[in-house]
C-alpha cells in the first residue's frame, strides 16, 4: 500500500488518523513487519527503524529498514539493553554512553548516535524491541513520538500473535488433511460457509477426478450436475446442514472430465470452540456399481414378469435366502404341477429330478451359487405329475449384492422330449444312410482296387517288356557267342575262341549289372553299408569322371570341410556317382560344366518332410551340369524304370532308378532340381554316421586267388544244381574238398556230423520250412566257430541286414566272379 507522507503537525485528529491506519493495514502477515517498521521511521521522522526479535529459536527472523541496515542486522547489543529495561530505552547520544560508546556500529558505519527503542511483550515474555536509529543526536522523543512508538509496538505484537496463531492453524490443517488423507475409499471435502473447498483428500481425487490444487478455493458447484444446480441443490444442503446437524443423500455427480458418478453421502456442519459455524464436511462414497446393480436387478424383475406372462417355458424365480422357489403357470401346463403341488420351496424341484441325475444337477447349480459365476446350465430328466420323466434343457441366472453374495436365482426350464424323440429318428436314418454310404464306398473301394491292381499288370508289363528287351539282347549275345564256340570245337579250331568267350563273359556281366540295378531300384539289393568319407570317395573317383567326360567339359570338385561321415556302401555309391556323371556328360554334347559338391545337411521339420526323411543329420552329394535340362513332366518320371528320354539303344532307363533305389535303401532321399535351359542337380542325401570311416578295399578282381590248404572242407548248399556245380568245381579246382546238399535239412543234417566242415557257403533263399540263414544259426549251435558265406540274387534286408550278421559271416550277391568267390572263401576260411 502506500503510505501518506508524515505529518509535522501533532493534534487529535491526526492521532485518530494514525490508528485508523494501522486498523485499515491490509497487507498479508509476511509484508507487516515491512509496513510497521516504514511507518515508525515515517512518522517519528528517522532514518532508521528496525524490528529485533531475539527469542533462542528465532522463530520470526527480523525485519528492518533504513540506512545500514546490513551493517545493523550484525549486532543486538542495543535491543539486549532494551530488553532488560522495565520500559522504553532512551539513548539521546550513544557516543557520550559508556554502554553503547566502543559499538562498531556507533564507532563505524553507520555511526549511530540515537537510539530509542520499545519492548515487545507477548503473554508476560519479552521478545524483542521495536526502535529508531538516527546518526544524530537527539534530546529525547517528544509525546507525540511516544505515542506512536508505543502505538505502533504494540501492533508488532499483534503481529506475531496472529503468526502464531496462523502457525497453529497450519498445523491444524496439517493434522487434518494427514486425517482426511489417511483413507483413499471415501472422498473427504471441507468447505467454508460460502461453499468453497478448505480440503480435498486424495478419495475425493480418485473418485471426483480433480487434482486438491486444481479445485482449493473453488466452489463445491464444480462437481453438481447441471439438474441439481437449477434447483440450488448445494445451498439446500447446506441450509439442511445447518437446521438438522446433517444431510444424507445419494444423487449423481460430475467428474471433472464430465463423467457422471452415482455417490452417496453425509453433510455435517463445522463448528468453533463456541459452537459457531465455520464451514461443512462433506463425506462420500462412490456407489456407482451397486446402483447399477440394483438398476439392472430392477430390469431383471421386470423382464422375468414380462417372460413369465409371454413363454410356454417353466419359469422359476428361486430366492436362494429363504429357499423358496416360485414357478409360473406354464409349469401346469407342461408337466401337470398345480402351485399347490410344488410347494413353492427348492427342496421340491430337486426332489423331482431323476434318481441318476439328481446328484450330478445339485452339485453343478450349487457350484455357481457359491462361485462367482452368473450362468447355469443343466440337462436332465424331470417328473411330470403323472410320474413320467421329460427330458430337459434349464438354464439360470444368478443375482448377487453388492458383496458378491447369491441372493436369487432366474430361470427357465424347456422342455426337449420331443426334440429327444425326433433327433432319436434322425440318428436312425443317419445310421441307415451310413450303412448305405459305407457299402457305396466299398464299392468304390474294391473299384479303386481293380483299377490299381490293373496299373499294376500295366506298370509289371512296360518293366518285363524293359527287361525282356535287354535280356533277349543279351542272350543273343551269349548264346551266339555260345554256339560259335561250339562250331569251331567242332570243327577242331581254337583260334578265336578266347573272343567268343569275352563276348559270352561281358554280356553276363551286362546282365548282372541290369539285375543289380531292377534290386537297387526295389531295395532288395544285398548292401554292405560302412563309416564313409565321402570326400575321399570323390577324391578317389575324380580322375575316372575326368576320363570318362569329354574334354570340353569342365569338372569343379567343391568339397566342405569338415564333412561328416554317413552310413552307406561305398561301392554302390561310386556307381551312383559315375552315373549321375555320365548323365550331367550326356545332357551336354556341345560342353559346359560338371560340379561335384558335398556339404553337412541337418534337416528337421518341413525340410526332412518334403524328402520324406525322419529329423537329423545327413551328408550332402549333389553333381549339377549346365546342359539342356528336363520339363516338369519329365522329371517327374525320371526315377521311373526304364524311363529314359535317350534314342533307342543308347541307355537302358535304369541308371536314376538304381541310384533312388540305393539310396532310399540306405536310409537317405534323392531329389532332381532342373529346368529346360537351366542343367540338371541331382541331390543325395546319406544318412550321417558316427562311427571312424573305414578304409575303401579295392575290387575283389584286383585280387589273386590263394590255394586251399590240404583237406580243407566246404559244404555248398543251393537248391540250384547248375550253382551247385560251378561252385563245386572252383573249389576242387582250388584245392578245396567240396561237399554239396540241396536243401537246408540236409545240409544241417552234415553240419550236426562229425565230418569235417570249414566252411558252409549257402543260398538264402531255400525249399522247405528252413532258409539259410536259420540253417547256419542252428549249426552254429552245433559249431560255434563256423565260417559261413551266404550267395543270394534277391537277399531280404531283414534277413541279411549287415548288423544281424554275425561275426565270421560275409554275404556275395549273384552273379558273381569266380576270383570274387575265391578271395571270399580264402579270407574266411584264413
Amino acid at each position: 500500500m502506500t503510505l501518506p507522507p508524515p505529518v509535522p503537525v501533532w493534534n487529535e485528529e491526526e492521532r485518530l488518523a494514525v490508528l485508523r491506519r494501522m486498523r485499515l493495514l491490509d497487507t498479508p502477515p509476511e509484508q507487516a513487519f515491512d509496513d510497521l517498521v516504514r511507518m515508525a521511521a515515517e512518522l517519528l521522522d528517522m532514518p532508521i527503524a528496525a524490528v529485533h526479535l531475539i527469542d533462542s529459536d528465532r522463530q520470526w527472523g527480523k525485519s528492518e529498514i533504513g540506512l545500514g541496515v546490513r551493517d545493523l542486522s550484525r549486532d543486538i547489543a542495543f535491543c539486549a539493553h532494551t530488553i532488560r529495561e522495565p520500559g522504553a530505552l532512551i539513548v539521546p547520544d550513544a557516543t557520550l554512553d559508556p554502554r553503547f560508546a566502543d559499538n562498531p556500529l556507533v564507532t563505524g558505519a553507520p555511526g549511530i548516535r540515537f537510539y530509542a527503542g520499545e519492548p515487545l511483550d507477548v503473554d508476560g515474555h519479552r521478545l524483542g524491541a521495536l526502535c529508531v536509529i538516527d546518526t544524530k543526536p537527539h534530546a529525547g522523543l517528544d509525546e507525540r513520538q511516544r505515542f506512536v512508538l508505543k502505538t505502533l509496538a504494540a501492533q508488532v505484537v499483534s503481529q506475531i500473535a496472529l503468526r502464531a496463531a496462523a502457525a497453529e492453524r497450519l498445523r491444524a490443517q496439517a493434522l487434518t488433511r494427514q486425517t482426511l488423507n489417511s483413507t483413499g475409499q471415501f472422498a473427504i471435502i471441507s468447505l467454508d460457509l460460502a461453499g468453497c473447498v478448505t480440503g480435498w483428500n486424495r478419495g475425493a481425487s480418485s473418485v471426483l477426478g480433480w487434482p486438491e490444487a486444481d479445485i482449493h478455493g473453488r466452489s463445491i458447484t464444480q462437481i453438481f450436475t447441471p439438474e441439481d444446480l437449477a434447483v440450488d441443490a448445494p445451498a439446500q444442503d447446506m441450509a439442511r446442514a445447518l437446521a438438522v446437524g446433517e444431510a444424507t443423500g445419494s444423487r449423481w455427480l460430475l467428474r471433472r472430465d464430465g463423467t457422471r458418478i452415482r455417490a452417496n453421502g453425509e453433510m455435517t456442519p463445522l463448528r468453533d470452540d463456541d459452537g459457531i459455524a465455520i464451514g461443512f464436511v462433506l463425506v462420500l462414497r462412490d456407489s456407482t456399481r451397486q446402483h447399477q446393480a440394483d438398476a439392472a436387478l430392477l430390469a431383471v424383475n421386470e423382464r422375468y414378469r414380462l417372460a413369465a406372462r409371454a413363454t410356454n417355458d417353466a419359469v422359476w424365480d428361486w430366492d436362494l435366502r429363504e429357499n423358496i422357489v416360485l414357478w409360473n403357470e406354464a409349469m401346469e401346463e407342461a408337466y401337470g404341477w398345480t402351485p399347490a403341488d410344488t410347494g413353492a420351496t427348492g427342496d421340491w424341484w430337486i426332489d423331482n429330478i431323476h434318481p441318476e441325475d439328481r446328484d450330478a444337477v445339485d452339485h453343478s447349480i450349487h457350484a455357481v451359487i457359491d462361485g462367482s459365476g452368473t450362468g447355469w446350465t443343466g440337462e436332465y430328466r424331470f417328473r411330470r405329475a403323472d410320474g413320467s420323466y421329460a427330458d430337459v434343457l434349464d438354464r439360470g441366472f444368478v443375482i448377487r449384492d453388492a458383496a458378491g453374495q447369491a441372493v436369487r436365482m432366474i430361470g427357465a426350464m424347456l422342455d426337449l422330449s420331443e426334440r429327444k424323440r425326433a433327433e432319436a429318428r434322425l440318428r436312425e436314418m443317419n445310421d441307415t444312410l451310413e450303412q448305405r454310404v459305407e457299402e457305396r464306398t466299398r464299392s468304390l473301394r474294391e473299384a479303386e482296387e481293380t483299377l490299381r491292381q490293373s496299373q499294376k499288370m500295366e506298370a509289371v508289363g512296360q518293366l518285363t517288356g524293359g527287361l525282356a528287351h535287354d535280356f533277349n539282347n543279351l542272350l543273343a549275345g551269349i548264346s551266339g557267342s555260345l554256339e560259335l564256340v561250339e562250331s569251331r570245337l567242332a570243327q577242331g579250331r581254337t583260334q578265336g575262341v578266347d573272343a567268343f568267350l569275352g563276348t559270352a563273359k561281358n554280356a553276363v556281366k551286362r546282365a548282372a549289372a541290369l539285375t543289380h540295378r531292377l534290386l537297387a531300384f526295389s531295395r532288395r539289393q544285398t548292401l554292405d553299408p560302412r563309416p564313409t568319407d565321402v570326400n575321399r570317395l570323390v577324391a578317389d573317383m575324380e580322375e575316372l569322371v575326368r576320363r570318362t567326360v569329354n574334354r570340353s567339359i569342365a569338372l569343379e570338385v567343391l568339397p566342405t570341410a569338415p564333412l561328416w561321415n554317413t552310413l552307406v556302401d561305398p561301392n554302390q555309391l561310386e556307381n551312383a556317382l559315375l552315373n549321375l556323371c555320365i548323365n550331367g556328360r550326356d545332357a551336354m554334347p556341345d560342353g559346359g560344366r560338371l560340379r561335384i559338391a558335398t556339404a553337412n545337411a541337418a534337416l528337421h521339420g518341413a525340410a526332412a518332410t518334403a524328402l520324406n526323411l525322419a529329423d537329423g543329420d545327413y551328408v550332402m552329394l549333389s553333381v549339377e551340369d549346365t546342359g539342356s535340362g528336363m520339363t516338369a513332366d519329365v522329371a517327374a518320371k525320371a526315377f521311373d524304370p526304364f524311363f529314359t528320354t535317350k534314342p533307342l539303344g543308347q541307355g537302358t532307363g535304369l541308371g536314376l532308378s538304381m541310384i533312388y533305389g540305393f539310396v532310399r535303401q540306405s536310409g537317405g532321399a534323392a531329389e532332381i532340381d532342373t529346368a529346360p535351359g537351366r542343367g540338371t542337380t541331382v541331390r543325395l542325401f546319406l544318412p550321417r554316421a558316427q562311427g571312424i570311416a573305414e578304409p575303401l578295399m579295392p575290387s575283389p578282381a584286383a585280387r589273386s586267388p590263394a590255394a586251399a590248404a590240404a583237406v580243407e572242407t566246404v559244404l555248398v548248399v543251393d537248391d540250384e544244381p547248375t550253382v551247385r556245380m560251378v561252385v563245386a568245381e572252383v573249389l576242387t579246382d582250388l584245392g578245396y574238398t567240396a561237399i554239396e546238399a540241396a536243401d537246408a535239412e540236409a545240409g544241417l543234417s552234415l553240419l550236426r556230423s562229425n565230418a569235417r566242415i570249414d566252411l558252409l557257403v549257402s543260398d538264402v533263399g531255400l525249399p522247405g520250412d528252413m532258409n539259410g540263414r536259420e540253417m547256419a544259426e542252428l549249426a552254429r549251435e552245433h559249431r560255434a566257430d563256423l565260417k559261413v558265406l551266404f550267395i543270394t540274387g534277391f537277399a531280404e534286408t531283414g534277413i541279411l541286414s549287415p548288423d544281424r550278421l554275425q561275426a565270421g559271416m560275409q554275404v556275395m550277391s549273384k552273379p558273381f566272379a569266380i576270383e570274387e568267390l575265391a578271395a571270399r572263401i580264402r579270407s574266411l576260411i584264413g
